[in-house]
């Protein structure tokens, strides 16, 4: 059955497409035919065509041959006039017949001479439309040119008359000032000598007074140990001898009172000198502070989160880089703690006198807070501590203040104080303006007459002049302001701004009162904290980081 079906299929597919052939093929096959059995003009007459084209040149050439043959001695006598023409120019070697070129050579010549004749004539009349746009800019820009010179010219006159104005003004108000600039200098030289001559007036008095307490204080106690003491002895003595014999009696009597004739007059001058004699101290030296309670700092091993979230000893710490809370590093100190009570507050060793925010007591000293403990037995030598543009040193949870230990009371203090600060100066700018500090290089002499940089000196060295160094400070130059080198007589000073300086010849001064000559910015700036807030380099006395902000509070 299945072979039965597929006969039948191949069958109808057979006849099928004998069909379509049939139909179609064969109809294609004569369309094609048909196309190419038909002819057109040219199949039929191309070939004649050609052969009548070539017939006529051919006679068209061979007739102007022979008429030029037979016109030549005519062509040749008016050539000049005749050779630029289109009929002539293939004959013209047989016109001139130049025994020097050849044929070819003579019609090359002639075709070559008439083209470039023909092209100036054409050119000259293309070109001149061109040449005629060309000279009316060329007078355009001539005349901008002209234009401009004379505006140079008009500018270059304002110019030299607006200098020539400035030059007089300036040297007028330079004529005006410079007496001025020089009187207030005699002044306020003046003023120094003058606070110098009080400032000498009250030491000697004050020599004289601790002069005059040590000599009372030494005739009382002469007075004691050899009157008083013996004397006492003695009458003790006359005493116990009078339970056993009477006849001391009177003599016990006579010397009670020549002691009580002493004694008297005595505590009448020891009352007298101690309501007299016993005033406050005059505070002529000491550690650095406002309150007398610096340094304020932190044990080297206290670790201070940064702004990468890596934590680092504060020991290890450089000026320029970021706390965790974005505070930045404006400058490091190092410093003595001598004389320091040292606490642990929840494990953060500090001194005492350091400052710390307390959420109910505001800001109160270490020592004051209820978690403080005191360490005894503090043995290490140095402590550190930072400023910061914020003011504050975050560690933990818990709020310092930096050295500078400012308060909002006492900033406004300072921007009322200090006549150099911008007028609408922010808070963390403060230590721009009032850092101050030296150039890495600057030389001072040591007590035993070694001489080092600056950037060299260590806590607890003695000064040529018996300073003792209590602190180093290391600031970061790109946190302050005007770093210039002044000159002082023979001696040359790289600082920064805020440098309180006293020397004989100009007295006191600040280095933002001066005109400095600009230098190369170092990367970092270099002060000391002395005991007695001063040191000296060579003959100017400099005073320490401390006194320039202490002397705006």
């Amino acid at each position: 059955m299945v072979n039965l079906i597929k006969y039948y299929v191949n069958f109808i597919k057979y006849h099928f497409c004998n069909i379509i052939q049939i139909l179609y093929m064969d109809n294609i096959y004569k369309t094609i035919n048909k196309l190419y059995d038909k002819q057109g003009f040219y199949e039929k007459y191309g070939t004649d065509t050609i052969i009548a084209i070539i017939i006529i040149f051919i006679f068209f050439i061979w007739t102007t041959y022979y008429y030029v043959l037979n016109h030549i001695p005519l062509l040749r006598v008016n050539w000049e006039q005749n050779k630029c023409n289109p009929a002539y120019i293939p004959f013209a070697g047989m016109i001139i017949n130049d025994p020097n070129k050849s044929n070819l050579d003579v019609v090359r010549d002639n075709f070559i001479n008439c083209t470039e004749n023909i092209l100036l004539t054409i050119i000259g009349y293309v070109l001149e439309p061109i040449y005629y746009i060309m000279s009316v800019f060329l007078e355009l820009f001539g005349r901008i040119i002209t234009s401009v010179n004379q505006s140079r010219s008009l500018f270059n006159d304002i110019r030299k008359n607006v200098s020539n104005t400035s030059s007089e003004i300036y040297g007028r108000t330079l004529n005006i000032t410079m007496p001025m600039v020089k009187q207030t200098i005699a002044i306020k030289s003046m003023f120094g000598k003058i606070q110098g001559i009080l400032q000498t007036f009250l030491y000697t008095l004050f020599g004289n007074y601790m002069t005059l307490k040590a000599f009372a204080g030494s005739i009382t106690e002469l007075i004691t140990k050899l009157v008083l003491i013996p004397l006492s002895i003695t009458i003790a003595g006359l005493w116990a001898s009078a339970w056993f014999f009477g006849a001391t009696i009177p003599a016990a009597l006579a010397a009670t009172a020549i002691y009580i004739a002493i004694m008297i007059p005595l505590m009448i001058v020891v009352v007298a000198f101690s309501n007299i004699l016993n005033v406050p101290a005059i505070n002529i030296g000491g550690p650095p502070g406002r309150d007398g309670n610096r340094p304020s700092c932190f044990d080297k091993n206290t670790l201070i989160k940064m702004y990468n979230n890596e934590s680092k000893y504060i020991c290890n710490i450089k000026p320029g880089e970021i706390l965790h809370d974005g505070s930045i590093v404006t400058g490091t100190m190092k410093l003595s703690s001598c004389y320091q009570k040292i606490y642990n507050l929840n494990n953060i060793i500090v001194s005492g006198c350091h400052r710390i925010y307390h959420d109910t007591m505001d800001w109160i000293y270490v020592s004051d807070h209820p978690d403080a403990v005191e360490i005894f037995d503090y043995t290490e030598n140095i402590i550190y501590c930072l400023n910061t543009d914020t003011n504050i040193i975050k560690i933990n949870d818990m709020k310092f203040s930096d050295w500078d230990d400012l308060d909002d009371k006492e900033i406004e203090q300072i921007k009322q104080k200090c006549l150099f600060l911008p007028k609408n100066i922010y808070n963390k700018d403060i230590h721009k303006y009032l850092n101050n500090g030296l150039e890495k290089n600057t030389l001072i002499r040591l007590k035993n007459n070694n001489i080092k940089k600056i950037n060299n000196i260590e806590v607890n060295d003695i000064l040529y002049n018996g300073e003792i160094v209590l602190g180093i400070i290391e600031i970061d130059s790109k946190y302050t302001f005007g770093i210039k080198e002044y000159q002082f007589g023979n001696t040359k000073l790289k600082c920064s701004n805020n440098i309180q300086i006293y020397n004989k010849k100009f007295g006191y001064i600040n280095t933002n009162d001066l005109t400095g000559s600009p230098i190369i910015t170092p990367d970092y700036l270099y002060q000391l904290v002395t005991n007695s807030g001063y040191y000296y380099i060579d003959n100017i006395k400099i005073y320490d980081y401390n006194a320039g902000i202490e002397k705006y509070l």
